[in-house]
């Protein structure tokens, strides 16, 4: 992944770096649930980051539902039923691994209960019209 020569920020894109890594290693099956993610100094040492940027990017992979972390004890892959498949960054990492079938029947449900939500104020609005 090639850094963008525009943003002023190095640390943003070697977070970004970090992310994508990470991020496409856990979807790919790597780092399966429940299983202990790198610790702050291995990501350091192996992408050549600031601790900062290391932080930052397993507050990211947090975020988006694909790590617990606790002091002290690092970061565990949350299950499956806690990631945010919908994000945009999550389902790219998915669509760019070899996917493993049990993540397409976790996707699928939640897909549904998603397009039912966002479906269903566009239909009372039209009931009520």
């Amino acid at each position: 992944m090639g850094r963008d020569k525009w943003r002023g920020n190095q640390t943003s894109s070697v977070t970004d770096d970090i992310t994508n890594s990470l991020g496409g290693e856990i979807l790919g099956g790597l780092f399966p649930p429940g299983a202990t993610l790198l610790g702050e100094e291995e990501i350091c040492a192996r992408f050549g980051a600031s601790r900062s940027a290391a932080r930052e990017a397993v507050k990211i992979l947090s975020a988006k539902g694909l790590l617990l972390t606790r002091p002290r004890r690092g970061s565990r892959i949350r299950p499956l039923k806690n990631w945010n498949f919908l994000h945009p960054s999550v389902l790219g990492w998915l669509r760019a691994s070899a996917t493993p079938r049990h993540f397409i029947i976790e996707l699928l449900p939640r897909s549904r209960q998603a397009l039912a939500f966002r479906r269903r104020p566009a239909a009372l609005a039209c009931a009520k019209s």
